[in-house]
């Protein structure tokens, strides 16, 4: 069913982004290491994980305004092409569970800050695309999608 309000559009790129990285830490040592990067930032690793998962919701609901979300390559939608604080577009119109909510007020802060944000954000942003490049390799596609994930 394809989502109709802001609020099933935001739900469904947090249950898919969270479903990004679920499938990715299936193979263990890739989850090593994605934690084990997480470890050089100076950030606890369960925060690291929470910006991480809601800045890839960030990118997935922007993408999801060109089409349908599962059909959109992850690689296209991980882009950088669009600045960070474009990100945060249309979300005043949706609610976040509390964990969101914060990681949400956190990379606001981190958009608007320099130069440390910036950093921030750009390890947060290259983590996602790293995991989305090793889902890439090893299911083989290039254009991997969403609905290419097993459930």
């Amino acid at each position: 069913m394809a989502p109709k309000t802001p609020q099933q559009h935001w739900d469904l790129g947090v249950t898919s982004a969270a479903r990004v990285f679920e499938v990715h830490d299936l193979v263990p040592w890739d989850r090593d290491r994605r934690l084990a990067a997480f470890s050089t930032w100076r950030i606890a690793i369960p925060t690291a994980e929470n910006l991480s998962t809601t800045l890839l919701a960030l990118r997935l609901h922007a993408a999801a305004a060109s089409g349908p979300l599962d059909a959109i390559p992850l690689a296209q939608a991980t882009s950088t092409d669009r600045p960070h604080y474009e990100l945060f577009a249309g979300l005043d119109a949706v609610s976040a569970d509390p964990g969101t909510a914060h990681a949400l007020r956190i990379l606001k802060l981190l958009s608007y800050e320099e130069p440390r944000g910036a950093l921030t954000l750009m390890r947060l942003d290259a983590g996602a695309q790293t995991s989305v490049g090793r889902l890439a390799r090893r299911y083989r596609k290039a254009d991997l999608a969403l609905r290419d994930l097993p459930e």
